[in-house]
């Protein structure tokens, strides 16, 4: 999707209706202006004809501040036209700026931390089911296999960990187990405070890091999957196994999606890294 294509409208529609009340503007000064000319003659002809044209005068002079006010407001709403055009491309640029929109829509920054091959490899697995797995030499876990997904995607781009078989910070067969064990350094986050560790508020998720989360307030972390962007407002774009825009399943019926998660549920993060 080319960035042009995400405009919430057309710019075309707000300049057309300026020209339009532009056009109206300036007849109606047109038509205030006859009324200014009429009122003159009146009163020049008042001269000499007496009060007998006063009462024509006053008619005028009511048409001419009716009109005045029409005109006004027609001002007001070319103003607030170009208010609204301005606001309106201004959100267009902040929404193309935040979403950093790249193909179809999906967020695909640049990682410094040396995970592009692997951040660039997950928008290719959207939409899969667990099924479409079968290259797989290990089986996905039966039923919740967000970290089934997270160690897929770590071997197939080069990544030397076991296989992890759950979502969890601690038993070697977690995901964040298997990545502690490999010396990986985990950066915590606002929900690790519930299970006592203090969060690392100076640091940023980078593309490619392996985040675990709450989901459903509960006391453990137990979901999975890689953080594309850190968005810099508490929230994190993320691509996750076993999930559904509307939430998680842990039926085996989930697939991989795009989310955009809030810190405060995230336990922690780990930046990948191959062997050396």
């Amino acid at each position: 999707m080319a960035q042009e294509e995400i405009k919430t409208g057309d710019y075309a529609n707000f300049d057309a209706a300026q020209e339009k009340v532009g056009t109206l503007n300036k007849k109606l000064e047109n038509h205030q202006k006859s009324i200014s000319d009429s009122k003159t003659k009146l009163s020049d002809a008042n001269i000499f004809a007496g009060p007998i044209c006063d009462s024509c005068i006053d008619e005028v002079t009511k048409l001419g501040q009716g009109m005045t006010s029409i005109i006004s407001t027609f001002t007001s709403i070319k103003d607030y036209i170009a208010t609204a055009r301005a606001n309106y491309e201004k959100g267009d640029k902040d929404a193309i700026a935040y979403l950093d929109i790249k193909g179809d829509g999906i967020v695909t920054p640049s990682a410094t931390n040396g995970n592009q091959s692997l951040v660039n490899s997950l928008t290719g697995e959207l939409g899969k089911r667990s099924g479409d797995y079968g290259d797989s030499s290990v089986k996905f876990h039966n039923g919740e296999w967000c970290a089934d997904f997270v160690s897929y995607m770590l071997k197939k781009n080069g990544y030397n960990y076991r296989w992890a078989t759950l979502a969890g910070a601690n038993d070697p067969t977690t995901i964040f187990g298997v990545m502690k064990e490999h010396g990986d350094t985990v950066h915590y986050d606002q929900y690790s405070a519930i299970q006592g560790k203090k969060p690392d508020s100076s640091y940023v998720a980078q593309p490619g890091d392996v985040f675990l989360m709450n989901i459903g307030d509960k006391k453990i972390s137990y979901h999975t999957g890689f953080v594309v962007k850190d968005n810099g407002d508490g929230t994190v774009t993320t691509i996750e196994g076993n999930t559904f825009k509307e939430g998680q399943s842990y039926d085996g019926k989930g697939i991989v999606e795009q989310h955009v998660r809030s810190k405060k549920d995230i336990y922690g993060y780990i930046s990948p890294t191959m062997d050396t």
